[in-house]
């Protein structure tokens, strides 16, 4: 509930913004529930704005993308560079 009011907030607030940024959304919620979500964002959500940016660390919502999938990973252990991976969604 808290999720969709904050979207709907700013989609009020940046109405001629026309992109949505969330960050680790999917935080406290159940399996159930993240599915939803992800399922929400796919097929609903793209109807109100033109692009969506979902900062997570949960698989459930690589679901949820409809165009490019960005995956930054680095090597911890030797302290090495952050590199970016791109998807392209079929």
């Amino acid at each position: 509930m808290a999720l969709t009011l904050r979207i709907a907030i700013s989609l009020v607030l940046a109405q001629n913004l026309s992109w949505i940024i969330l960050d680790e959304p999917t935080h406290n919620l159940d399996a159930n529930t993240i599915a939803r979500l992800s399922h929400m964002m796919k097929n609903h959500l793209p109807g109100l704005v033109d692009q969506i940016f979902i900062i997570t660390h949960d698989k459930e919502m690589e679901l949820a993308a409809n165009g490019s999938l960005y995956f930054l990973e680095r090597e911890k252990d030797s302290q090495g560079p952050t590199r970016p991976l791109l998807q392209e969604i079929r």
